[in-house]
């Protein structure tokens, strides 16, 4: 029977973790030219050419993500990024698999319930190679620990000392992402307070601790080697934070986009029949920490939305960070509807209702993943304009020549196998004109490096200090030598001019 159970937990990681993949990208450069994903394996490829990250290419996520990145390119520059991707959601599936058996051991049950997981993750993967996918399998993971503790009052130290590594390295993915850890440890540092179980409580403290500072260790000397240990904190959690504050969404919008999440994958019902089976566990003689643990969760919940939100964007991959979470409500809302069918029905046609109810519930969600499946994986590769502009600025550049591709993520580095003059080699997606800094190192490196070439894209000037004043620039030192056709906004190469150089 275990083996069987072994097996079963083995086929449903492999073919959800199979259909989540086919419904992303699997070549980045052809496919996902222009996503953020273009940022982070031009630092890969930054970094496995000798650049240190922050302090010679910048952007503001967190150094673990850049370090994946990097591995990718070291395996394998065009497939690398693919096979780090299944491993992580190989491993978000496996914890995913652990929780959902923690409320059914029930197989169809269990296969609803991960089917649904990969609509909402269809829906927020955008491609794929972001942090919060990452994440995902260290939260799913934490999560997991954590309601083992909540179930059998006791953890084994070596998974919590797991646990303090999966956030350790969420933190080291972006900052905001660490709110499971934030409510759980707390809830268990009051509860064991509560106990009066000290020798417990030192106990998990320092094992949590020392899960943390371990995955840390490695990336601070790194950083101390190099001398980017402060261009490090500034890049990752300084700038980060300053960045969340520019967006001018209004609170009425951002209410309505996650309203609109949850009502796709009717978490409504799902909630009210969490909320149902809690009301139940705090009537019933249960015991004491069950139902303490029982409002953990739901504040874990308040947290989880509340960060996902916190930077007032409206991107649909932050919605992954919420994913785990939600795995709670699902398998027992699953589990409490087919219960109450089959107080009406047989077993076995409340379980045939069940899944036809949930497949038929459920098919607007489904849009997304056919629509990915389609765009990449059903379609035959074809080339993009940014893969002519990179043979284009090859040929007419030495190996050793470095660009500047004005807030063009980091395809053109990538197609054109040419490096960025400065460390600001596409220019993050705050405003600017806020970090005069930014604009001063961007002109001197230009200025210092003599760039043969200066790529703008029409629609992608977005402050206006900067702006101005790098067209000005251009006018000055350089001369348009191509243009390139482009749906989303015609692509200007522009050559030095001889008497500069």
């Amino acid at each position: 029977m275990k083996k069987r159970e072994h097996i079963h937990a083995i086929l449903c990681i492999a073919f959800f973790t199979l259909l989540t993949m086919l419904g992303s990208a699997h070549d980045y450069i052809v496919q996902r030219p222009c996503t953020d994903s273009a940022y982070f394996l031009y630092i890969g490829k930054a970094m496995k050419e000798g650049a240190v990250m922050y302090r010679d290419v910048f952007d503001s996520k967190g150094p673990f993500l850049f370090f994946l990145n990097y591995l990718a390119m070291v395996i394998h520059e065009t497939y690398g990024i693919v096979l780090i991707r299944l491993l992580f959601q190989a491993l978000f599936y496996t914890f995913a698999h652990k929780t959902i058996c923690l409320f059914t051991q029930k197989k169809h049950q269990i296969w609803i319930v991960l089917w649904v997981v990969t609509l909402m993750l269809a829906a927020s993967l955008q491609g794929g190679d972001m942090s919060e996918e990452f994440a995902l399998p260290l939260i799913t993971g934490g999560f997991y620990f954590f309601l083992q503790y909540a179930e059998k009052g006791e953890l084994a130290g070596r998974k919590i000392l797991l646990s303090g590594m999966f956030c350790g390295l969420a933190f080291l993915l972006r900052a905001n992402m660490i709110t499971v850890w934030l409510v759980y440890c707390a809830g268990i540092f009051v509860w064991l307070l509560w106990q009066r179980n000290f020798s417990m409580l030192i106990r998990y403290c320092l094992l949590f601790v020392a899960g943390a500072v371990l995955v840390h260790v490695p990336f601070l000397i790194y950083f101390l080697k190099h001398g980017a240990l402060s261009e490090a904190i500034y890049g990752s959690v300084l700038f980060n934070m300053a960045y969340s504050q520019e967006s001018a969404v209004a609170f009425g919008e951002l209410a309505k986009w996650n309203v609109k999440f949850f009502l796709r994958y009717h978490f409504e019902l799902w909630l009210l029949l969490l909320a149902y089976a809690n009301y139940r566990i705090i009537r019933s003689k249960t015991t004491v920490r069950i139902k303490y643990f029982t409002v953990v969760f739901w504040v874990c919940l308040a947290g989880t939305v509340y960060f996902v939100n916190y930077s007032r964007y409206l991107y649909e991959h932050y919605f992954m960070g919420l994913i785990p979470v939600l795995i709670l409500p699902l398998a027992v809302g699953v589990r409490e509807l087919e219960r109450w069918m089959g107080k009406r029905l047989s077993a076995r046609v409340s379980a045939v209702c069940m899944i036809v109810l949930l497949m038929a519930a459920n098919l607007p969600g489904s849009v997304y993943w056919k629509n990915n499946l389609l765009k990449y994986t059903l379609q035959s590769e074809t080339g993009n304009v940014y893969q002519e502009l990179g043979r284009y600025i090859e040929e007419n550049t030495e190996e050793d020549d470095v660009i500047y591709s004005h807030r063009m993520w980091g395809i053109v580095y990538l197609t054109s196998h040419r490096d960025s003059a400065t460390k600001y080699f596409a220019m993050t997606a705050a405003n600017t004109d806020n970090y005069p800094d930014m604009e001063e190192t961007l002109f001197r490196d230009l200025e210092e490096k003599e760039a043969p070439y200066i790529i703008l894209q029409d629609g992608r000037m977005f402050g206006e200090k900067l702006e101005n004043d790098l067209l000005e620039y251009v006018a000055e030192k350089y001369h348009l030598e191509k243009s390139f056709g482009n749906p989303s906004g015609d692509i200007h190469v522009y050559r030095r001019n001889v008497s500069d150089n």
